[in-house]
């Protein structure tokens, strides 16, 4: 049954009834009696072959009527039951023999279950999950599973509970403590210590100062002490290997602001870090060069005029670099180190002529504009990141000129190729990316739909001759995946072993690493390296 034109407005609500059979959708009465109605519930009940219908809106009166459609005609069979209300949910429930109601909008959030069968409605037990409209709801043989919905806040639930037996009860494991739906949050693999480290994003009134950290498949929220940036989104971030840290500059917060200072995250607490500061700025993109030891940032905005400065950060602080030739100034741009190559490269974004498909790469010295036979389309809000053990650069998502972008693309060398996955993550557009070495795998999280519909979820990108697993890298003499190798004797712990030397890469010899003597402060400890770093 159709409930609103997509052409008129909210309050033109529709009456109709079609079928979908072998040959299509065949219209089955423009109008059959229940009148024009939205956000109506609708099961079908295949013990007694017929669909339900109930309650819903029409010119802002919320119904509590119900009917039943037989296959060719719809009667009003009303009696006492829930109250008048829209965007409830209903299922057939096979273990009880007929349909389950849950939830809704009577005035204020429901959070009840009603059966409805042939001698009419029944209460259930009371569900004890918090109250929600639009949430979905599926059966299984023995239980009914409900997920998500909008609470009386409209905030997107993301809890999961099952009316099993006789009890409603939440499912364990399934609603672990996660980030909440958020744009332009950045995320960083920190090598070190094997997690994900995600900061800052903002879904619209508020900007966020939390640090999340991945570590498996859990999400474990950070509270540092102060000092610590201020919330903000739209900031560059990225991974210093050489000292452990995530490095954090610009962003903007909640009133167009530009917070002060260049921040680095150890995993214990923020510092701020020393010397000359890089001017405000927000969409700019920084990746770590590990040839020269420093950060590479390009672009963005300072809110009236995007940028095409390129800037380096050393231990001494942040110096801008002229260069004979560069990019446009640009936001909405990716940045990543390409080990093989020892080059910066920068990949799409947005100029003063739109949307841009050009590749780019930074030796140090200046920008060169790379010919490639194929590219992705045009896009900006994308990301770009390296791939250590099969040695290329991955882009994720992105928006086009109509829509968010759903490819994942590969460059190797001045060679780019679309990425064929068997499972597609959904389309995305300003979510963080970053290699998870100890998994093999790139994870891609949060972000926006086409419509900027706040996402939660998390994916990773896995690849056939990763398949085996990745050991865990705890201690010197334990072998978590058989492979019969322990420590930084196994290629998987590089990340642990030596995090400026990712695998078939030269390393320098004065790189620190497990078993040359000394034990590098943040890069080592004494679990992998205990012949460098004494036991505290």
């Amino acid at each position: 049954m159709g409930w609103c034109s997509s052409a008129a407005t909210a309050s033109t609500a529709l009456a109709d009834t079609w079928r979908l059979g072998a040959g299509g959708w065949s219209l089955v009465a423009a109008d059959a009696g229940l009148g024009p109605r939205t956000d109506a519930a609708v099961a079908a009940d295949p013990v007694r072959g017929v669909v339900v219908l109930f309650g819903g809106e029409r010119d802002g009166l919320l119904l509590g009527d119900t009917w039943q459609f037989d296959g060719a005609t719809w009667v009003d069979v009303s009696q006492p039951g829930p109250t008048a209300r829209r965007r409830a949910t209903m299922t057939f429930a096979l273990a009880a023999g007929g349909l389950l109601l849950l939830g809704g909008y009577d005035g204020v959030h429901r959070d009840d279950a009603w059966y409805f069968d042939a001698d009419g409605w029944r209460a259930d037990i009371p569900t004890g999950m918090p109250p929600r409209e639009l949430a979905a709801l599926a059966a299984t043989d023995d239980e009914v599973v409900v997920v998500g919905g909008y609470n009386y806040a409209y905030d997107r639930l993301g809890d999961t509970w099952a009316r099993t037996g006789d009890a409603w009860v939440e499912r364990a494991g399934v609603n672990e403590p996660a980030p909440s739906f958020r744009l332009d949050a950045r995320l960083s693999y920190d090598a070190r210590r094997g997690v994900a480290v995600a900061f800052g994003g903002t879904n619209t009134s508020d900007f966020f100062d939390e640090v999340w950290e991945l570590e498996g498949e859990r999400w474990a929220p950070r509270a540092p002490a102060a000092p610590r940036p201020p919330g903000r989104a739209r900031h560059a971030q990225a991974y210093d290997p050489v000292r452990g840290e995530v490095v954090v500059v610009g962003g903007v917060d909640g009133v167009g602001a530009v917070p002060a200072g260049t921040w680095a995250w150890d995993g214990a607490a923020w510092t701020r870090r020393t010397g000359p500061d890089l001017p405000p700025r927000w969409d700019a993109e920084m990746a770590y060069d590990r040839a020269r030891d420093r950060m590479v940032l390009f672009g963005g905005t300072d809110g009236s005029t995007r940028l095409d400065e390129t800037w380096e950060l050393t231990a001494s602080g942040w110096a801008v670099r002229a260069t004979a030739a560069r990019p446009t100034a640009r936001v909405g741009h990716a940045l990543a180190y390409d080990v093989d190559g020892a080059r910066v490269v920068m990949f799409g974004g947005f100029d003063a002529g739109g949307l841009r498909a050009d590749t780019w790469s930074y030796d140090g010295t200046t920008w060169v504009a790379e010919s490639t036979a194929v590219a992705p389309s045009a896009r900006r809000d994308h990301t770009l990141t390296y791939d250590p053990v099969r040695r290329r650069l991955v882009l994720v998502g992105g928006v086009g000129p109509a829509s968010t972008a759903p490819d994942v693309w590969e460059l190797v060398g001045a060679s780019w190729s679309l990425l064929e996955a068997a499972t597609v993550a959904p389309p995305r557009q300003d979510h963080g990316a970053c290699y998870d070495a100890l998994g093999q795998r790139l994870i891609v999280a949060g972000g926006g739909s086409t419509s900027l519909t706040f996402l939660r979820d998390r994916w990773a990108l896995t690849f056939a001759n990763a398949a085996a697993p990745a050991d865990r890298c705890r201690e010197a003499t334990v072998d978590t995946d058989g492979d019969g190798l322990v420590g930084c004797a196994d290629p998987d712990c590089w990340g642990r072993c030596s995090p400026t030397c990712p695998p078939g890469t030269s390393c320098a010899p004065t790189a620190p690493g497990c078993g040359d003597g000394a034990c590098a402060g943040a890069l080592e400890d004494y679990l992998l390296c205990p012949a460098d770093c004494p036991a505290p």
